[in-house]
């Protein structure tokens, strides 16, 4: 579904992304994982059309999208759940949802993808008037994650959703994931929490200062002695 070939991105004179290339086949869970300022959320970025890559291409489906802006990115079906919820506080839940569905094919099925978003999430149909900048952390990634449904994902990407978090949203989270995974969306998930994710995930990588250092299933890569040593501590 999704090819990185070769990609390298810099922040100014800064190279950040040194030759990454790695391809995510349909309906599977594939995580990029690793430590903070290794590239991970430089990655997503650049697959969403916030960043612009210097040299390789990306492609979706076979067409090329790095080429394109990152709304016409959107409204291929790529969803981006950004790192820290980046939420309009000012706005209610419900205006929120709305943001997530302004490409044509969502704008026309909104009302009954905000319908699915309530009954995945109960507790923000509730506050679906309330400001979203008043909402508990873990309510505000729900909303994070509803307004992304709302877009009609192919391919779904999370970056850091833990982050903040308290343990037993966090587990909540990623059970939602894998039922979204279950349910024919794609998932691209960008996570610090190395065990936890390796877990639930299909395939994926370790990047490390910006290149791929180690790719497999989630449970080869557990079972990997540099991953053990450098990112579980054991």
């Amino acid at each position: 579904m999704l090819v990185l070939d070769k990609i390298h991105v810099y922040y100014g004179d800064l190279h950040i992304l040194k030759d990454v290339s790695l391809t995510i086949n349909a309906n599977e869970i594939f995580a990029l994982v690793g430590a903070n300022g290794a590239g991970k959320s430089t990655t997503i970025r650049t697959i969403s059309g916030i960043l612009k890559n210097t040299k390789g291409q990306i492609l979706f489906n076979g067409d090329r999208i790095d080429v394109l802006h990152a709304h016409e990115i959107v409204g291929k079906g790529i969803i981006h759940v950004p790192e820290g919820r980046r939420l309009f506080s000012e706005m209610t839940v419900e205006e929120n949802l709305i943001m997530g569905s302004l490409c044509e094919e969502a704008k026309n099925k909104r009302s009954q993808t905000i319908e699915y978003v309530y009954s995945l999430f109960p507790v923000i149909k509730q506050r679906r008037n309330q400001l979203a900048g008043t909402l508990s952390g873990g309510e505000q990634q729900m909303v994070a994650v509803g307004r992304g449904l709302m877009g009609l994902p192919k391919l779904m990407m999370f970056d850091e959703p833990s982050l903040g978090l308290a343990p037993i949203i966090v587990q909540e989270l990623m059970n939602l994931i894998k039922k979204v995974n279950q349910e024919g969306v794609t998932v691209l998930i960008v996570e610090q929490n190395v065990n936890q994710t390796l877990s639930m995930c299909d395939r994926a990588c370790i990047i490390e200062n910006g290149s791929i250092v180690l790719h497999g299933t989630g449970k080869e890569l557990l079972a990997d002695p540099h991953v053990k040593t450098a990112y579980l501590g054991l």
